[in-house]
């Protein structure tokens, strides 16, 4: 059927309910009403005030705030309470009784709608010359319609803020869905909902207005039944179907198409029912034609307004409140999509940090930080969000394979904990390093332990002051046996110095008895001891061999010099580098031994004196030799 057929075909439809098509026409505010029964208001009972410019009367009006209609907005100081108000009043020529009974009816019906969404209205009454009015509180805003048509305009509204304009203005629905689900409540139909009956203030409020062809879902002493009602009245771009056949049978199915119809323009920028004139847009309304949305639209919200413009009311939401649940959690559920979408992006750029040589780990915590809260809190906003649970435990598990390889193995341990699903290979090296980790430390602990046992610093300073305590008495022995021997006073030979050295090595038994009990100590020293021990056994044994061979004493003293150097040199070779102190001490002593045959006592004491003296020094001053 063509659109001229179409448009033909519904003239003679309103024809039949004695409506006369090249009649409509709609008010300034687009609204198109026909002649229908209501209650008559017009006689009212309603108290009088003065309402005039004098400061004298009970309303001092000022400037016009406003027109529509069949209405006027006017600003007005309230005196008794020394406030501004608005005052509404029929246009000049307006004051048919039908136009008298719309503003007492929006007076009455606003009166009784108590809610935030709801401009308050504080009287209805008649001024002196016994013009009705309404005294309502004085709201300041702007049209929805005009930031629904000019992004600049909302790019400066101070609502709006940072906010994406599509969220924006499903906020600003869901308000309009809220006052509308309240008057459901309390049993009133407004069926005039468009973008231009909503005003939007600065500090976030939402006001539903004119509520001037509002009927009743149920008894009203002054309003019309909803299920009655006939003729036109509305906006013809929005009208539900129903409204447009102009037979009745309203229902809060109604205005649920008319929050659809909102729902539209917010989605296409223009409402559900095209055309150039009342009629096209009224025969698209009557055949229920559904519009056609952009591809960039939500295919979520295109569902909800599809569903809510449905041709048969059954098939649409059941209420208001409905349909506000249905978009809070189609609005939730895009937070979440908009909050995915961002630490995916998030998610990508870690990938790529952890996987760049050197990177920043304080910027691949904050990132990995960043993407984790994102998603943590889309699943928040729309529980069961599988992309985002998805999301996050792939974040998780990337971040558990850098810490891996960073070697943080506590951290990556408690990062795989936090998996919903734990990942096999993932818990496999997890393992693997901690494993490796731990024979690692133990590894370690034998090193350090070895390193101890391996320490010839332990009791060094001790040993020192022995070396030092050493080196004077022998001294003073040998000088003493050598001016004692060149007098004749005193024999020094092999039995003597077999008796010497035996006594030396009885009191080194001693001295090193008395040491393991005041002193800890390790098995480097331990082994030192031993060593000298067993060189003092074999001092002993060489005196008594020199002695038994008949070795002279002259030579068996450098021979026994040499064989003292040797020592001293093997141990600074394999143990600690401060015994060549003594070797060379003792290998200059028995050369200088053997070339001074007369003075081979004084050589030896002196040599001992130097040598345990250096050894003495080296080991209280320089640590660390090995």
């Amino acid at each position: 059927m063509s659109s001229t057929e179409a448009e033909a075909r519904y003239s003679l439809h309103l024809e039949s309910l004695g409506i006369d098509a090249r009649a409509l026409a709609a008010n300034a505010r687009g609204t198109v009403t026909t002649p229908s029964k209501p209650t008559s208001l017009s006689r009212l009972s309603l108290p009088k005030v003065a309402v005039s410019s004098h400061d004298s009367s009970d309303f001092t009006t000022g400037r016009l705030l406003g027109q529509g209609g069949m209405g006027k907005v006017v600003l007005a100081t309230q005196r008794a309470l020394d406030r501004e108000v608005a005052l509404k009043f029929l246009r000049d020529g307006g004051d048919d009784e039908g136009r008298v009974d719309e503003l007492l009816r929006e007076g009455l019906v606003t009166g009784q709608l108590e809610h935030p969404n709801i401009v308050p209205v504080h009287l209805l009454a008649r001024a002196d010359d016994g013009q009705p009015f309404f005294v309502m509180k004085r709201i300041e805003g702007t049209p929805w319609s005009t930031l629904l048509k000019d992004p600049k305009a909302l790019a400066t509204f101070p609502r709006a803020g940072a906010k994406a304009p599509l969220v924006f203005h499903l906020e600003v629905l869901l308000d309009v869905c809220d006052a509308i689900a309240f008057a459901h409540s309390r049993g009133v139909l407004h069926r005039d909902l468009k973008p231009d009956n909503v005003m939007l203030g600065a500090f976030g409020e939402v006001y539903v207005l004119d509520w001037g062809i509002a009927v009743t879902l149920g008894d009203h002493p002054v309003l019309p039944k909803a299920k009655d009602v006939q003729g036109l009245a509305g906006t013809p771009a929005y009208m539900a179907p129903e409204m447009a056949a102009a037979e009745g049978g309203l229902s809060e199915r109604t205005d649920g198409y008319l929050l659809g119809a909102l729902l539209c323009e917010v989605l296409t920028g223009a409402p559900p029912h095209p055309g150039k004139s009342l009629v096209q847009q009224l025969t698209h309304a009557f055949q229920g034609e559904l519009p056609s949305f952009p591809p960039e639209a939500p295919a979520e919200l295109v569902a909800l307004c599809r569903r809510a413009l449905a041709k048969k009311p059954t098939e649409r939401f059941a209420s208001a409140r409905e349909l506000h649940a249905a978009l809070r959690d189609a609005l939730a559920r895009r937070d979440a999509f908009i909050l995915q979408g961002e630490s995916m992006k998030r998610l990508e750029t870690l990938e790529a940090l952890v996987t760049t040589p050197g990177a920043d780990p304080v910027l691949v915590q904050q990132t990995f930080s960043e993407c984790r809260f994102g998603f943590q809190q889309a699943e928040k906003r729309f529980p069961c969000f599988v992309e985002a649970e998805a999301g996050l435990e792939r974040a998780v598990v990337v971040m558990v394979g850098y810490e891996l390889a960073q070697g943080h193995l506590t951290a990556a341990r408690a990062l795989a904990g936090q998996l919903k699903r734990p990942r096999a290979e993932l818990l496999a090296r997890l393992d693997a390093a901690e494993a490796e980790a731990s024979r690692r430390a133990a590894r370690v602990e034998q090193l350090e332990t070895f390193a101890k046992d391996a320490d010839l610093d332990a009791a060094v300073q001790q040993r020192g002051a022995l070396a030092l305590v050493v080196a004077l008495v022998w001294a003073l022995i040998s000088l003493a046996a050598g001016a004692l021997v060149r007098r004749g006073a005193f024999p020094f030979a092999h039995r003597e110095a077999l008796a010497a050295i035996t006594l030396y090595a009885a009191m080194s038994l001693g001295i090193t008895e008395t040491l393991k009990r005041k002193v800890t100590l390790n098995r480097a020293q331990h082994r030192l001891l031993r060593g000298n021990m067993v060189a003092l056994s074999a001092f002993v044994g060489f005196w008594a061999l020199t002695w038994w061979l008949g070795v002279a004493f002259g030579h068996a003293l450098v021979l026994f010099m040499f064989l003292v150097s040797a020592l001293w040199a093997a141990a600074g070779a394999l143990f600690d580098v401060r015994g060549w102190t003594m070797g060379v001490a003792f290998l200059i002593g028995a050369l200088l031994a053997a070339a001074l045959p007369g003075w081979q006592l004084e050589v030896f004491g002196l040599t001992t004196l130097v040598g345990f003296s250096a050894l003495g020094v080296a080991w209280r001053r320089w640590r660390g030799g090995r």
